[in-house]
């Protein structure tokens, strides 16, 4: 005699139906996918540097990089009329930095003294979302954001990448931004 597996019946009775899902399934299942990226993307705006090689960026020189300026776009209308939206002025220079960067901090003190003599800046921090959306939104074509400290133009389209090697060097980058 043979002996039937355990649950066989249960796989027999399912035998050549279809599954499908009821509605509430799918809507459930939608709403745990836009949760889970959304809380990807929080995470990553929240924690920019979580994956990041903290000792080693720490070691490095800060006069060791310099700035590379690419660019040189004319400003569109669309990017002006976006940056209006977040309340900010073409020729304001956008300063993406991190809190976590030794070369960012070696640039922030010359951005806090241009600043004091009455130049625009944006601070966009790498931990602040709406700052970097409003970079993302508006700067999506002239700011790497790949690296800080970056500083971007909107008037001329241009962007700064890296250290500038003086105080001199950012107020000359600042200029041309006006």
């Amino acid at each position: 005699m043979k002996s039937k597996k355990a649950g066989s019946r249960g796989a027999e009775a399912l035998k050549g139906k279809k599954f499908a899902p009821d509605r509430n399934t799918l809507e459930f299942a939608g709403i745990l996918v836009i949760a889970l990226v959304s809380l990807l993307i929080l995470v990553y705006f929240v924690f920019p540097n979580l994956f990041e090689v903290g000792e080693q960026v720490k070691s490095l020189n800060a006069t060791s990089i310099d700035v590379t300026v690419t660019g040189g776009q004319q400003p569109s209308a669309d990017r002006e009329a976006c940056l209006k939206l977040f309340g900010i002025e073409s020729e304001t220079v956008i300063y993406i930095y991190s809190d976590t960067c030794a070369f960012s901090a070696q640039m922030t003190p010359w951005v806090q003294e241009l600043q004091n003599k009455g130049y625009k800046f944006f601070l966009a921090n790498t931990k602040n979302i709406a700052a970097i959306d409003a970079v993302a939104t508006c700067l999506s074509d002239v700011a790497s954001m790949e690296s800080t400290p970056e500083f971007v133009c909107p008037a001329n389209g241009k962007s700064a990448v890296g250290t500038f090697s003086s105080a001199e060097d950012l107020k000359r980058f600042a200029d041309a931004c006006k």
